[in-house]
């Protein structure tokens, strides 16, 4: 093959990962989960009404003691337990689960892009 042939052949390869990431980013892959403020989720904690907080680098998806699912953001560099002791919820009262940030293709491939 040319070397001509070879880029051409590239390139489309490029752009259709580019398209097929683009679309796995803003495809819906689960029901819509209602986002909160973190002074909702607080506030929540603070009525005993929170039974699991799973925290997964700045956001956290809160499970109610109804089973409902809600998400939220922290910010950066503060502990989700800081805020839950400083608002008079004790520690142990929540099962908090602090996961690895997921991994994403997405913002790799926006991150190479220009250098395209």
């Amino acid at each position: 093959m040319t070397q001509k042939r070879v880029f051409g052949i590239a390139r489309w390869l490029l752009i259709g990962v580019g398209i097929f990431f683009l679309v796995q980013y803003f495809w819906p892959d689960s029901p819509e989960i209602e986002v909160l403020k973190i002074s909702q989720v607080i506030q929540l904690a603070q009525d005993n009404q929170v039974s699991k907080i799973e925290v997964s680098g700045d956001y956290l998806e809160v499970v109610t003691t109804e089973g409902q699912h809600f998400s939220s953001r922290k910010e950066t560099g503060v502990s989700i337990l800081q805020l839950l002791e400083q608002s008079g919820v004790a520690a142990g009262s929540i099962e908090i689960d602090v996961q690895e940030p997921k991994f994403s293709f997405l913002g790799i491939f926006l991150t190479l892009l220009p250098m395209l």
